[in-house]
């Protein structure tokens, strides 16, 4: 049996952070905005039409778990030492 170090995985995950620093802050930019946009929209369109409120939070939830998917995606890539790119949120 393999023994697993906590240390070496968090040395790794580190790394690999650092190493892709600016692909990881247009990943979280793009989150931010997928969960951020279903707000503002209620706000600004949907202040007293419940249907219409109903609807963009279920479309902005459908959305959100097919991103935050694909973000568990792109970290998997990333353990295995593949290369990952924005398209792949969608994936």
């Amino acid at each position: 049996m393999r023994k697993f170090s906590v240390g070496d995985a968090l040395n790794f995950g580190a790394n690999a952070t650092w190493r892709n620093l600016p692909f990881f802050i247009s990943v979280f930019a793009i989150v931010w905005l997928i969960h951020a946009v279903p707000n503002i929209l209620n706000t600004v369109l949907a202040p007293e039409r419940i249907e219409l409120f109903f609807l963009i939070n279920l479309t902005g939830w459908i959305l959100a778990v097919i991103v935050e998917l694909g973000f568990l995606n792109i970290l998997l890539r990333f353990a295995d030492g593949k290369k990952a790119n924005i398209g792949d949120l969608f994936k």
